[in-house]
């Protein structure tokens, strides 16, 4: 066996390389994170372990902070059973450097159901409308899927609906914030896909609020791209709270009635030692089981962004995926 082994990867701005062949882990950087970079993977203690060098000192990371990743042997022993996952794309990356950890057919365009809801809450959370009231409409709750049990004509704060968006999933409250913010839900949806097009979100689009399958039609974006909007998303501490809230009474202004509310992500609380920065779930029959997870690498505090896509056993098998990465 190779006591070393090193692999130089150059990444250029607009450019997307792989370093190994799809459904391994690999050295492969997002270009939107860093410009002009040369990665070294590096083989140490067994480990595959990941390095940036950047004429930019500033972007260096530490050389003893290395991420874990799968054996040497998984790349030397060409009979070693790879660690896949059963969904139809799937991608891990690190949010300090850029660092594509595993990934599976991560530029495939496919439906994602309510991870909509993340572009929907980060263009209401840009408008800083909290504290301001909402007064919900016949339309609002005539929304298929999950609900938020809202009634109609019931007067409820900006923030509370954020908390129904993405603990209970609630389609109600997404058409309601966008009818608040934009005056229709049609009229809300241009500025999602502005918000995608601002972001380089470019196989991305959004119809609806919700993620609901309309017509034929559906939202859809990439693995990679939601690796790129949960980014941004991370960068706003309240939609973090938001998201890791496992149980939750919300009520409207008057506190006449009240919204038990409780996370669709059955991973919160599940993971030992694994400290869960974010996610959000998403499900309908042409999306498939979908979860966005973020987490802090147990050995240095890195964030990492996990999404699965049309799965089967979308808890089931991120769960193994964080244990790939971290242990």
């Amino acid at each position: 066996m190779f006591k070393e082994l090193v692999i130089i990867i150059f990444v250029f701005w607009g450019q997307y390389n792989t370093s190994f062949i799809d459904e391994k882990p690999t050295g492969s950087v997002l270009s939107s994170f860093n410009s002009e970079i040369d990665v070294s993977v590096e083989i140490k203690n067994d480990k595959i372990a990941t390095i940036i060098k950047s004429e930019d000192k500033t972007n260096e990371i530490n050389k003893d902070q290395f991420y874990s990743a799968p054996a040497l042997s998984q790349i030397s022993n060409p009979n070693y059973n790879y660690f896949k996952v059963g969904a139809k794309s799937a991608i891990a990356a690190n949010m300090e450097t850029g660092v594509i950890l595993y990934e599976k057919n991560i530029q495939e365009k496919v439906p994602i159901a309510s991870l909509t809801k993340l572009m929907t809450a980060l263009i209401v959370l840009e408008k800083n409308e909290l504290d301001s009231l909402t007064i919900i409409s016949k339309n609002a709750i005539a929304s298929e899927g999950d609900k938020g049990s809202l009634k109609v004509d019931e007067k409820i704060t900006v923030k509370n609906l954020l908390y129904l968006l993405l603990v209970n999933s609630s389609n109600d409250a997404a058409v309601a914030l966008a009818e608040h913010i934009a005056g229709s839900e049609n009229e809300f949806v241009k500025l999602m896909n502005q918000k995608a097009e601002e972001l380089g979100l470019n196989n991305t689009r959004f119809i609806n609020t919700t993620g609901l399958d309309l017509n034929n039609k559906n939202n859809y974006s990439t693995a990679y791209d939601l690796v790129k909007l949960t980014k941004h998303a991370l960068d706003k501490p309240l939609l973090c709270e938001i998201m890791r809230v496992q149980n939750l009474n919300v009520f409207s202004v008057d506190k006449q009635i009240k919204h038990r509310l409780k996370n669709t992500n059955k991973l919160l609380g599940k993971l030992p030692g694994i400290n869960i920065i974010s996610g959000k779930t998403g499900f309908t029959n042409k999306a498939g089981e979908c979860l966005i997870l973020a987490i802090s690498h147990p050995d240095n505090n890195q964030k990492i962004v996990c999404v699965i896509l049309n799965s089967e056993d979308r808890f089931g098998e991120m769960e193994r995926l964080v244990n790939e990465l971290t242990n």
